[in-house]
């Protein structure tokens, strides 16, 4: 069974999750895939997750990523802050990836501007 692996870093849950429910609620394609859905955790995308995932064990935040969307204090404090910030999503993805070893990756990035981490 190929292993899938979604990750999402979007400021709010909106209309580009709606291919990742899809996914997630169909049985056909469960039935032939193993999925895992990761997101950059912040308070307004965790309450879409809550109503639409709750409960689903292979629904899972990354926490300590600094969710490059654009709209938060990652930009601010400097260019130092800001290189760190970058170091430490890198180390954070990398160990998301190596841990999930998936067989097939899908990135949601449904926001202006792009997160930095998609």
């Amino acid at each position: 069974m190929k292993k899938v692996l979604i990750y999402s870093d979007c400021f709010v849950y909106s209309g580009s999750e709606n291919v990742i429910e899809n996914l997630l609620k169909s049985r056909l394609i469960q039935q032939a895939f193993r999925l895992r859905f990761r997101y950059a955790y912040n308070q307004a995308y965790q309450t879409g997750i809550k109503r639409k995932f709750d409960g689903n064990d292979a629904v899972q935040d990354v926490k300590g990523l600094s969710s490059a969307t654009g709209y938060n204090e990652e930009f601010e404090g400097g260019a130092i802050r800001k290189g760190i910030n970058k170091i430490k999503d890198v180390f954070t993805l990398y160990r998301m990836f190596r841990d999930e070893r998936p067989d097939i990756a899908i990135i949601n990035n449904g926001g202006y501007p792009g997160a930095a981490s998609c």
